[in-house]
């Protein structure tokens, strides 16, 4: 582990041993938060993006922001298909 300081907006962890080089480096805190982010992402709201666009925008977020459980994800796709709920441009 080296002294690197975590790429998410927020965080302040400087021991982080995980690095991609194009997103940077992550502690183990942000990585885990990061796949449960990825896995509350149904395939059908991740339609048309691509992973890298999920991690930056992941990064973005501060830390302690509160990502959605992936059941609420899902029930919000279902419920969008149902035309519950609706988008406004």
């Amino acid at each position: 582990m080296s002294v690197k300081d975590c790429n998410r907006e927020g965080c302040h962890h400087v021991l982080c041993h995980r690095y991609n080089p194009k997103f940077g480096y992550i502690c183990d805190e942000c990585f885990d938060e990061l796949a449960d982010y990825l896995l509350a992402v149904d395939a059908n709201v991740m339609e048309g993006w691509e992973l890298p666009g999920f991690v930056k925008a992941f990064l973005r977020h501060p830390k302690g922001f509160m990502f959605p459980k992936r059941s609420d994800v899902i029930r919000a796709v279902e419920k969008l298909a149902e035309g519950v709920y609706t988008i406004e441009r």
